[in-house]
């Protein structure tokens, strides 16, 4: 069954880029009180305040008991799909795979308030491979991983993938798909592949998951790595 995110302290949320920028929580908000330190080439350099609680998100009992950078990432991706709202899931939004909390010209810029709002007075709650990459990326640098998320581009088909949530086992005409990207493998928490024995992919080399991700004769024909910003 997928597993509701817990969240402690009802504080808000601070995000320091080149200016410190604070923005009010709704008093009814639950959300965490993470500092964001924004630095080129680290998307999220994020450290717990002390307010209440030093266990302000999910991600450190996620990676409760890992001793590797690569063990963090893998528990990480796993946490992120299977995130809950309140009926215990999120969903990809199936056809269209639009996203609902990433926007900007790459994809890279999350409304993570309003993600968070969502999740705890929503059933319905969508999102696409943009939301996914960027909640890995959230999540991962919040424990010290000097994660980014890496787009690939061009129209392509995938073989029979399974997305987060309910939609269960399609295949899906693509124009671009983004996942979490540490130390130059794969880290998606949209899809599981590899239908027979199904795989969330983690610590995956580039190579591997293709074969695992494109239909035979499909390929994308571009890529790029970047960080992004939360709101």
């Amino acid at each position: 069954m997928k597993r509701s995110l817990i969240l402690f302290s009802i504080i808000g949320l601070i995000i320091f880029t080149e200016k410190t920028y604070c923005m009010p929580c709704p008093p009814e908000m639950d959300i965490c009180y993470v500092k964001f330190n924004y630095q080129s080439g680290h998307a999220y350099d994020a450290l717990t305040l002390k307010k209440n609680s030093y266990i302000n998100i999910v991600a450190p009992e996620w990676a409760n008991g890992q001793s590797t950078t690569t063990g963090v990432a893998q528990k990480v991706t796993e946490g992120v799909y299977n995130l809950g709202d309140t009926d215990g899931d999120i969903d990809y939004d199936t056809p269209n795979g639009i996203p609902q909390y990433s926007s900007g010209s790459m994809q890279r810029t999350f409304n993570l308030t309003g993600f968070l709002y969502d999740i705890k007075r929503l059933n319905n709650v969508k999102v696409n491979c943009s939301d996914t990459g960027n909640l890995f990326n959230i999540f991962s640098s919040s424990l010290g991983l000097a994660s980014k998320t890496k787009r690939i581009y061009g129209s392509f088909t995938t073989k029979n993938i399974d997305p987060i949530g309910s939609p269960n086992w399609f295949a899906y005409n693509w124009g671009y798909h983004l996942f979490g990207w540490f130390n130059n493998k794969v880290n998606d928490s949209c899809i599981r592949v590899n239908q027979g024995n199904p795989i969330l992919p983690s610590n995956m080399s580039q190579s591997t998951y293709d074969n695992y991700l494109l239909a035979s004769g499909s390929a994308y024909s571009g890529s790029n790595i970047g960080v992004g910003s939360v709101y």
